[in-house]
């Protein structure tokens, strides 16, 4: 009897150790990995957010803090996304409107929107395409994906995309995934020519409502002696229904007075 239940028990840590091994060969799909890593910046397909952009200015010059500030309320809805300006107060009101690959741009003191291109400036080195325009997944495929060292106690999945459209802004991006979290580490932005443009750092994570949601960005700008701008995310909410009027062009100029 103690034979049969040695040889039982034997059999059952076999079995164990063969799922384990089975798990662990199991090959990693580099397009699951984007996917969660997209999860931690946009965990639903309709949410709005607040985002304060702060922009650092050459050591001693003027103010309290060497930096300045601006603060935005973003409305997303799968490929659409409105950007409403909040801060400073000449400003607000000001609205950005993303409908696809269109840009458009309504300031409150024009009659009509005007179109504008993804890569301008929305506040130092930060676009209107950083904000507006998180789906990594839809906007890029995988050229390939290699395991590196991100720091001595990290290792990480490295993605090379390449974008889908030869429309896009961004052409050609580096993305560092953290292997055990799944989180963004840093993206290498590189432009059509190849010269890298910026580099940013997702550096800080929060709970939010069950899921792990990125909450801090720090933008280098290699084309600006390296400046850097952080945009702070807050005030993340799951939107059930956005009025369909916020994704309209015609309706610009109305919806600028809510802000």
């Amino acid at each position: 009897m103690k034979m049969i239940i040695k040889y039982t028990f034997s059999l059952i840590v076999l079995f164990i150790c063969l799922k384990s091994i089975s798990l662990a060969q199991q090959p990693v799909r580099p397009d699951e990995i984007l996917q969660q890593a997209e999860n931690k910046r946009m965990p639903w397909p309709q949410m709005s957010m607040e985002v304060i952009l702060q922009d650092s200015i050459e050591v001693g010059a003027p103010g309290p803090a060497n930096s300045v500030y601006s603060a935005y309320r973003v409305y997303f809805e799968k490929n659409r996304a409105l950007v409403a300006c909040l801060s400073p107060e000449s400003q607000k009101g000001n609205l950005l409107l993303l409908i696809g690959g269109e840009l458009w741009m309504y300031i409150h003191s024009m009659s009509q929107p005007v179109k504008m291109t993804a890569l301008q400036r929305l506040f130092g080195s930060v676009s209107f395409l950083d904000i507006a325009r998180l789906d990594w997944e839809q906007d890029y495929s995988i050229g390939s994906m290699e395991i590196v060292e991100y720091t001595p106690l990290v290792r990480s999945y490295l993605l090379h995309l390449t974008a889908r459209f030869p429309n896009a802004s961004y052409k050609k991006m580096d993305l560092w995934v953290d292997m055990k979290t799944k989180r963004p580490l840093k993206e290498s932005i590189y432009l059509s020519e190849g010269k890298l443009y910026k580099t940013l750092f997702f550096e800080s994570y929060a709970m939010l409502m069950g899921k792990d949601f990125n909450e801090r960005i720090v933008f280098v700008d290699h084309f600006n002696k390296d400046k850097k701008s952080t945009a702070v995310f807050s005030h993340v909410r799951q939107e059930k229904q956005l009025p369909q009027s916020y994704f309209l062009k015609e309706k610009m100029p109305e919806n600028s007075k809510m802000f």
